[in-house]
């Protein structure tokens, strides 16, 4: 079973870092201005980023981020940045949104 957590972004980093291994439900809330986290430790992390109005996704934002299993990206979302999902080696489910317009590949 997950446990589930809501949680906004520019305290998302520490509180993940925080937790032991275990699955996780997180869903976070302000805006996508800093990094994540997601290193592996026997987490499995499924974020929910549905409810961001965020337009974009910073190169490199989830770069590495071991511990990522699957990810809602926001409704709003137009432009994933380059590299964005390098490296998520867990990484098994992406649910993009229709509002999508460019995935950078440079």
């Amino acid at each position: 079973m997950k446990s589930k957590f809501s949680i906004n972004m520019n305290k998302a980093s520490d509180f993940i870092t925080s937790l032991p291994s275990a699955e996780y439900e997180i869903i976070i809330t302000g805006s996508l201005d800093d990094k994540l986290a997601l290193y592996d430790k026997g987490r499995k992390i499924h974020l929910d980023l549905s409810n961001l109005s965020d337009l974009f996704i910073l190169a490199n934002f989830f770069c590495g981020a071991e511990s990522l299993v699957s990810v809602l990206l926001p409704n709003s979302l137009e432009v994933i940045g380059n590299s964005s999902f390098y490296r998520c080696k867990n990484l098994s489910r992406i649910e993009l949104p229709e509002s999508l317009k460019v995935i950078d590949n440079m």
